[in-house]
């Protein structure tokens, strides 16, 4: 069974589009913006019924200032492989944390084969009676966020689906202060369906450009440049 870790965010709502997965599978950590995930989860046009909401994992003391919760993948995934056997994590080319990459997906697989290996187990991990074996996979990773936001328009879905899907929580709507903002509005301006309406506050994207050459971010460098040449912003 294939279980999405699914926020309601860009890269995930896109994953469920394309791949629609067995079960979409929302793991409330209790942060600050749980409520906010939630609710905007009920607004998004995913089949409601495949969607799980874990309360199981209660992180609220280890969210950073910055919203980054240590491990946070990790914990996901664990709690993924009650509900499934194959993990799929919408990881793409742009992202740098470790817990978003492929070696990070090769260590999970080999300590759940580790782990998994009792009768008693069957219980809590049904799949493993079946004689399946507990994979993590990153079914888009090759791609930036350009090109998955590309190819979700390709398969012709809606952008105005898309503008309802929320990678960062502000007051109101998306801050446009952040780097997820400023990923995101690189695709959109890409593929030609920039909305500034979405964002709280109008995105400096010199300095978040700068970031993202100076970081060296895979593939996106280039979407990067293309979306500055886009809007006439030198870099």
């Amino acid at each position: 069974m294939e279980v999405l870790l699914f926020s309601g965010g860009l890269d995930s709502f896109i994953t469920a589009k394309l791949l629609d997965p067995d079960v979409l599978l929302y793991c409330d950590t209790k942060s600050r913006y749980s409520e906010k995930e939630i609710a905007n989860l009920k607004r998004l046009n995913v089949p409601q019924d495949k969607i799980i909401i874990d309360t199981r994992l209660n992180l609220e003391t280890s969210e950073l200032e910055n919203h980054i919760v240590p491990l946070r993948n990790l914990f996901f995934a664990m709690l993924g492989f009650s509900y499934g056997n194959e993990i799929m994590l919408a990881s793409t080319k742009g992202d740098t944390t470790k817990d978003k990459d492929y070696y990070f997906a090769t260590l999970t697989d080999s300590l759940m084969n580790h782990l998994i290996t009792e009768e008693k187990d069957d219980k809590t991990f049904p799949w493993k009676a079946k004689g399946l074996e507990p994979r993590l996979i990153l079914p888009v990773r090759e791609w930036t966020k350009t090109e998955l936001v590309e190819k979700y328009l390709k398969a012709g879905y809606s952008k105005e689906d898309l503008w309802q899907s929320i990678s960062c929580y502000g007051k109101e709507r998306e801050c446009g202060d952040c780097k997820s903002c400023f990923r995101k509005s690189v695709a959109f301006i890409n593929n030609d369906i920039w909305n500034p309406s979405l964002f709280t506050q109008e995105i400096d994207f010199p300095r978040f450009a700068k970031q993202t050459i100076d970081k060296n971010r895979a593939g996106e460098v280039e979407d990067t440049r293309k979306a500055m040449g886009i809007l006439g912003i030198g870099v």
